[in-house]
């Protein structure tokens, strides 16, 4: 293995030995041989974002460049390679390669810069390994703007080579349209840095005029429908997603395959269609097992896990999520550990899951993850809610928020302030349920969430129902049902209809019952809040009791102070001192 200076790339050369031939001598190669990744241990390497040393308004080309680095390595194996949201946690041009080494716990540190000059595009690399001390691979060269699709390519192979590592699969190139790359590169920027709806649209636009250069430009059609999965716009994401597999798979591209499959499977996960998301990831985890992407097996097993757990099929949610939790075990991945810990904890009923989320929250501060620090201190606070502690779920709900505020993820502010919400609402304190509710709707609504829109809205309604408003209930309950109906969310739908269809009551309004027994017959998991108010819907006194043996059980396996708490909050005492009439 060579490298070979002003190239780019890493060489294999080769003598041929044969009688008559003048034989070559490995040792005059020594020079410039490379010194392969030969231990046991499987390789681990963080892809720092290559420095834009030309004008500001061409950091693009280094951002995205090293974004596609990091994904192409990613898939390639046996390897472990640092996430780019890892990466940017940390200020890694104020760090010594031995801290970001420590800091992201990978052997290997790949590092670059990028500058273009008029139709030139001048670049450095240099390949560092922190066990060994040394300098692996280094150079300094120059591409034509023409061959911009090609540089990722070029680097992605000599990483994995001077790693030992081989993809089962040969990658194709993205496209050979520099134009089209170009564009591809300014939408992946602007789309991950966005701020706003504004941002979201003008990546759309350069995705849009990437594929019409080249239509064979996967990963801008893959790109392109997460802009549209990412805010609730399902419809218009399956109208991308499906092109997009098919015509992946008539370019036999395994890669675009894969993402497409999982991309699909995610929108029927998210509209409650679980038959249909488990088929497409059940063919996404195919594609990886072929292409020996080790990462995506595990992130695919994790996916079909989370899918059987919303099923109610815990034991074959256990083993896909445990088998997931296995493969990023025996990467050293432990961003996924935290992550497959998390998700395990989700399943444990009455707080049993608090082990695996407090396992996940310290492997998450090990990290410095702080955005998965505040997921998981939401999942902590989540527990205690359903345990009926809600002093306890607040303080974990706001350390949550106030992680999502220091970071400035508005999608993770929205998301808390939603949950802080519940946590009042289910206190009685309407006013601040309230505020906190308004507030994430005016997130959601900036960031152009649909799916968190329509949630934010059915809270508003629920809080002015609970205050006796029912014309400003159904003001917000029908703007909420109306974005789950177009968006597929059926388990939304339901609990919106209940809390509507109790407004036009009130208000001697029609409604059709028929809708409501149909959902009913959908819906799996009815909370007690819920039988409640099908109670008071239908006067049916069998959802009352229902609530009411909820109640009491929940209340049963709560220390006595927390278990008092529980029943005097509204809804909980409205169930009790209802059945006690009624009974």
């Amino acid at each position: 293995m060579q490298s070979l200076k002003g190239v780019g790339r890493l060489i294999e050369v080769y003598a041929i030995k044969k009688e008559r031939l003048v034989v070559q001598t490995p040792d005059d190669y020594l020079e410039n041989k490379i010194d392969v990744h030969s231990d046991d241990v499987i390789p681990s390497i963080a892809i720092i974002p290559f420095e834009n040393k030309g004008a500001d308004e061409d950091v693009f080309y280094a951002y995205g460049i090293s974004a596609d680095l990091i994904s192409d390595c990613s898939g390639a194996g046996l390897i472990r390679v640092a996430s780019l949201k890892d990466v940017e946690k940390l200020d890694y041009n104020n760090m010594e390669t031995s801290e970001l080494s420590e800091k992201l716990l990978t052997r290997y540190i790949a590092q670059g810069t990028l500058w273009k000059m008029g139709e030139m595009f001048q670049l450095s690399v240099e390949l560092y390994d922190t066990k060994d001390k040394k300098v692996v691979w280094s150079d300094r060269w120059q591409e034509k703007w023409d061959n911009l699709p090609t540089i990722k390519g070029s680097l992605s192979d000599g990483l994995l080579k001077a790693l030992d590592t081989k993809p089962k699969v040969e990658k194709k190139i993205d496209t050979a349209n520099p134009e089209a790359y170009e564009f591809y590169l300014k939408a992946k920027h602007k789309y991950e840095k966005r701020e706003n709806m504004d941002d979201t649209e003008i990546a759309r636009g350069l995705l849009n005029k990437a594929i019409e250069l080249d239509d064979n430009l996967i990963r801008a059609k893959t790109l392109l429908g997460t802009t549209y999965m990412e805010m609730g716009d399902y419809d218009e994401a399956m109208e991308i997603y499906t092109p997009a597999l098919i015509q992946s798979e008539e370019l036999s591209d395994k890669q675009g395959m894969g993402y497409s499959l999982k991309s699909i499977g995610n929108v029927h996960h998210e509209r409650g269609d679980y038959n249909k998301s488990l088929d497409y990831y059940g063919r996404s985890l195919a594609i990886s097992e072929e292409l020996g992407d080790k990462l995506g097996i595990g992130n695919s097993l994790n996916n079909i896990g989370l899918v059987h757990r919303n099923k109610g099929d815990y034991d074959k949610a256990f083993d896909y999520l445990e088998r997931s939790l296995a493969i990023h075990e025996e990467l050293g991945n432990k961003l996924g550990m935290g992550n497959c810990l998390n998700n395990i904890g989700i399943m444990h009923k009455n707080g049993g899951g608090l082990d695996y989320y407090d396992r996940s929250l310290a492997i998450r501060e090990e990290l410095g993850d702080k955005q998965g620090m505040g997921n998981s201190l939401s999942s902590i606070g989540g527990v205690h809610y359903n345990k009926g502690d809600v002093d306890t779920a607040l303080d974990y709900l706001e350390r949550s928020l106030a992680i999502a505020e220091e970071l400035g993820d508005k999608q993770a502010i929205g998301s808390s302030l939603n949950n802080i919400g519940g946590v009042y609402w289910n206190k009685g304190d309407y006013e601040t349920a309230l505020d906190c509710y308004k507030r994430s709707l005016s997130i959601h609504e900036e960031l152009g969430d649909k799916r968190g829109m329509g949630n934010s809205l059915d809270q508003i309604g629920k809080v002015h129902y609970n205050k006796g408003d029912y014309e400003h209930a159904i003001e917000y309950l029908e703007k909420s049902l109306a974005i789950h109906k177009e968006i597929g969310k059926k388990d939304f739908e339901f609990y919106t209809t209940i809390y509507l269809y109790l407004s036009y009551r009130h208000l001697g309004k029609y409604y059709d019952v028929k809708i409501i027994h149909s959902l009913i017959k959908e819906t799996e998991n009815i909370g007690f809040d819920l039988n409640l108010r099908l109670y008071e819907l239908l006067e049916n006194k069998s959802y009352l009791e229902s609530a009411y043996k909820q109640v009491e059980e929940k209340a049963e396996n709560l220390e006595p102070d927390i278990a008092a708490k529980l029943l005097s909050y509204p809804i909980p005492k409205a169930i009790v001192e209802e059945w006690e009439k009624v009974k």
